[in-house]
């Protein structure tokens, strides 16, 4: 039960705290495209902390065959964690929190702190919050976005 508790707070605090930084982030820098989005991150967003460098992204989809079997793949993993409430069919973004650093051996790892859902107006759809401690550490290989979105977030780095 106080773990549940604790959650909660940390969601709420998370999400008054993010939320506001989110809704102000206002200068997207383009990092690439591709038939199926195009991907920038919040240059204003971006800071620094001992070799880490925190960021916001956002994935803006094109309409396309992959944008709709992505929303498909999205609602069968939300109906696994029981979320049949939610309709994605007016998802047009997607926008994360993260960190991410750069490894003696030139790879990027990076963890997803905090998703937005958006739709076309904008408005959130739906959340997710990952505890620093609960996200999942994934590698972005050489040539792909996330590695693309590491270097240019670099470049903004304060």
């Amino acid at each position: 039960m106080k773990r549940m508790i604790a959650c909660l707070l940390l969601l709420l605090l998370a999400l008054t705290s993010l939320d506001s930084s989110f809704a102000e982030a206002k200068n997207w820098v383009w990092v690439s495209s591709n038939d199926f989005a195009t991907y920038s991150i919040d240059s204003d967003s971006v800071s620094k902390y001992r070799g880490t460098i925190y960021y916001w992204n956002k994935r803006q989809y094109i309409e396309s065959p992959e944008r709709t079997a992505y929303i498909e793949q999205l609602k069968q993993y939300r109906r696994m964690e029981g979320d049949d409430d939610t309709d994605f069919s007016d998802l047009w973004a997607v926008s994360k929190y993260m960190h991410a650093y750069l490894s003696m051996d030139g790879t990027v790892y990076f963890k997803i702190l905090d998703i937005f859902y958006l739709d076309h107006g904008g408005n959130v759809i739906s959340t997710r919050v990952y505890p620093e401690d609960d996200a999942v550490l994934m590698k972005a290989p050489k040539n792909s976005v996330g590695y693309e979105e590491y270097n240019v977030a670099r470049h903004y780095a304060k």
